[in-house]
């Protein structure tokens, strides 16, 4: 069934991932599909064969021409992003922007600022955002179901596939950065620490990282390891609270989210001994619990992703959950990372 004021919109980028948002945008009844752009002949001619219904254009200038266009989704090359993004943001048209929102700091301010500028919404692809188990994860996280948060980690490997563009800190982490910064809303990041190797011949770009983050005013710290060298697909987010710990394992179909409540008791004097504020004047209590299994609702996280998109086009004042200002902190902690690669792991403050 269509909505009654669906949103002309189109997708620029066509191959590998974007031909997923022209799917999308031509199923999905909140949208009306416009147009294809793509500036490689071969993959436009590919998304041709397979949307033919759909109007082709080679260059973003003609796609722009079309009258009705209110949105574009972009999904080109990160270093693209900036340019593709700012002509679009200019012309006044809504933008929802493949993940990372840009490839630095200045170019996502200015992407927000053209953004605010033409009074237009941008919302930037942190597609694991709007995945059901990361919603169920912030909200026992909000309501403290697992006490205070420690610690939380993450592990993204596999045996590729490999990116010729981006490194795995850029392509891979990026997800868990994301994941975190929505989990621990209010808080900023302080410090990034980040090691690696570049492992494949011929590339200086990094295959496996090790990524890890400090918090002000905070004593958590979150952790990522990613990498596309890794036989063993593991998809993992783990937040450790004070009364036990939540997983969400992606790779697992029935029962994604476990909540495990086990973990120490508040901390107990051990015998009567004084006091001196030492930790060997006290011991730990280990406390033994159930593991829950919370039903998940799934639902398909571009869908999710793009019904945010639409709402907040027709409804201006509506929140995103990833909208231009939180890309922008995800990339200054991208930045800080690949610096901190460069000097060997060195803490580099944001």
């Amino acid at each position: 069934m269509a909505a009654e004021n669906p949103v002309n919109i189109a997708v620029v980028g066509v191959g590998y991932w974007g031909k997923n948002y022209v799917r999308l945008t031509s199923e999905n009844p909140l949208t009306n599909l416009v147009g294809m752009c793509d500036m490689h002949p071969p993959t436009l001619e590919k998304a041709k064969a397979r949307f033919p219904g759909v109007p082709a254009f080679s260059s973003v200038d003609d796609l722009l021409a079309v009258p009705e266009l209110e949105a574009v989704v972009i999904v080109v090359p990160a270093k693209y992003h900036h340019g593709v993004g700012m002509q679009i943001l200019n012309a006044g048209k809504h933008v929802l922007m493949e993940k990372p929102l840009a490839v630095s700091v200045e170019e996502c301010k200015e992407l927000v600022a053209a953004a605010e500028a033409n009074s237009v919404r941008l919302l930037v692809g942190h597609t694991f955002l709007f995945n059901s188990s990361v919603a169920k994860m912030k909200a026992m996280v909000d309501t403290h179901d697992v006490g205070d948060t420690h610690y939380v980690y993450a592990k993204r490997t596999n045996l590729g596939p490999v990116r010729q563009d981006v490194s795995a800190l850029w392509d891979l982490a990026t997800h868990d950065i994301s994941v975190f910064l929505y989990l621990l809303a209010g808080t900023d990041v302080e410090w990034v620490s980040c090691t690696g190797s570049s492992l494949l011949p011929g590339s200086d770009l990094a295959d496996v990282v090790f990524v890890t983050m400090g918090f002000k005013d905070s004593p958590v710290i979150a952790h990522v390891h990613a990498s596309w060298m890794d036989p063993n697909k593991e998809r993992e987010i783990v937040v450790v609270g004070s009364k036990g710990r939540v997983v969400f394992e992606d790779t697992a179909i029935n029962h994604p989210v476990k909540v495990f409540f086990k973990g120490p008791d508040e901390l107990q004097e051990a015998g009567d001994v004084v006091d001196s504020g030492h930790f060997t004047d006290y011991m730990f209590s280990a406390r033994k619990g159930d593991v829950f299994m919370p039903h998940i609702d799934k639902v398909e996280p571009l869908g999710a992703q793009m019904t945010e998109f639409v709402n907040a086009i027709r409804t201006p004042s509506a929140d995103m959950r990833s909208d231009g200002h939180f890309g922008h902190k995800v990339v200054s902690i991208l930045n800080a990372a690949e610096s901190s690669l460069q000097q060997g792991g060195a803490r580099v403050t944001i």
